[in-house]
């Protein structure tokens, strides 16, 4: 499980902390989790995908979940 906040900028830094993770330039299904309880799976580019839905307000599951889980590349 990964939070939400490694999409997050870092303080004094130009990138967040998923850039630096090899895994999020791949493609992949990912599921989003309310704390323990899964609301939404998905699939595509993880950076992309999981950053609309951790950064864009306008984003349709922007504000329900606050973990990540990754199922497969």
């Amino acid at each position: 499980m990964w939070p939400r906040g490694v999409f997050e900028k870092l303080r004094g830094e130009k990138g967040m902390r998923a850039g630096s993770i090899e895994f999020f330039r791949k493609d992949g299904v990912y599921v989003l989790y309310r704390n323990d309880q899964p609301h939404y799976i998905g699939k595509g580019r993880l950076m992309g995908r999981l950053w609309a839905h951790a950064r864009k307000p306008e984003d349709r599951y922007y504000h329900f979940w606050n973990f990540f889980f990754r199922l497969c590349c």
